[in-house]
């Protein structure tokens, strides 16, 4: 999908970006420390302390990671869409299936074509961070990294040619969505993704659906793209780096629900429109929170 760059990054979802230093390794380290410390008499401490400490120690591990492959991307932007696609896919795919790797090598050869390079460098990012949260998060990492790659299929429309795309793939637009260009991407990309790769996995296509606006019953790996997308390190804009600090710090949930409170905050604050679900999703999470969702 071509983009208007750095705006356009924000129009997205109302994504806003925010790129920083992440010295939070120490900080993480003594969360993780705390939180396996554990209370109450010698006894219960000895019993808790295998499994509570290993997991704990785990956590905080998965966390520092994440935070250190911020600082530390295998690639530069520039470099991205300059790699042999085989040497990207290589890395994303370490530990996956054959199947998985195939499917990553056929997908992310056409995204550089379909592509602008940066928004193929960030397709690529967002793979990575998927897969690396859904590492920390206990998720489907095949389903994230795969999700991760194509949640941008179909970002290569602009302006009427968006519209057409809708119209091409047989969705129709409820009243309001002619406000919205930014959030179209994501729904003809998946109907795209189901024509192009038959017998995809509904909740890949499901993520790549759901990764602008969200959704009130999103997914682990629904939540996963969606926070990926944010929060890649190849984002710059500098209001990310309190929503980088909550990785491993907060559940997922709590993880997403903060990201998606900052995009809301960013679209009223820039008088963008608002998707028409946005006050469900959020009275939801707002209710999951407080342990009163019906759900």
């Amino acid at each position: 999908m071509a983009k208007k760059d750095e705006q356009e990054k924000h129009e997205d979802h109302g994504k806003h970006d925010k790129r920083g230093k992440h010295d939070k390794q120490s900080e993480a380290s003594e969360q993780g420390k705390s939180a396996s410390a554990g209370s109450g008499s010698e006894q219960g401490k000895s019993a808790s302390a295998g499994s509570g400490s290993e997991q704990g120690k785990n956590a905080k591990n998965g966390a520092e990671q994440v935070i250190k492959d911020f600082d530390n991307f295998i690639f530069r932007p520039t470099d991205i869409p300059e790699t042999p696609i085989a040497q990207l896919v290589e890395e994303l795919s370490e530990g996956l299936s054959t199947e998985d790797a195939a499917f990553m090598m056929e997908a992310a050869t056409e995204l550089r074509e379909r592509l602008a390079p940066k928004r193929f460098a960030h397709s690529i990012s967002v793979s990575r961070t998927a897969k690396k949260l859904a590492q920390l998060y206990g998720s489907d990492v095949s389903l994230c990294t795969r999700a991760g790659l194509v949640h941008d299929w179909d970002k290569c429309y602009r302006g009427q040619a968006v519209f057409d795309r809708a119209v091409e793939m047989g969705i129709e637009l409820g009243k309001g969505y002619e406000h919205m260009e930014a959030l179209f991407h994501s729904i003809t990309g998946a109907k795209a993704l189901e024509r192009r790769f038959p017998g995809i996995d509904h909740r890949i296509l499901q993520a790549v659906a759901r990764h602008t606006s969200g959704a009130v019953d999103m997914s682990d790996v629904d939540m996963i793209v969606y926070i990926s997308d944010m929060i890649e390190p190849l984002r710059t804009y500098e209001s990310l780096d309190s929503l980088r600090e909550l990785v491993g710090k907060v559940d997922l949930r709590g993880l997403f629900s903060a990201c998606f409170k900052a995009t809301i905050e960013h679209l009223i604050q820039n008088r963008r429109y608002l998707h028409p679900d946005s006050a469900a999703i959020w009275n939801e999470y707002v209710a999951v929170a407080r342990g009163k969702s019906k759900k």
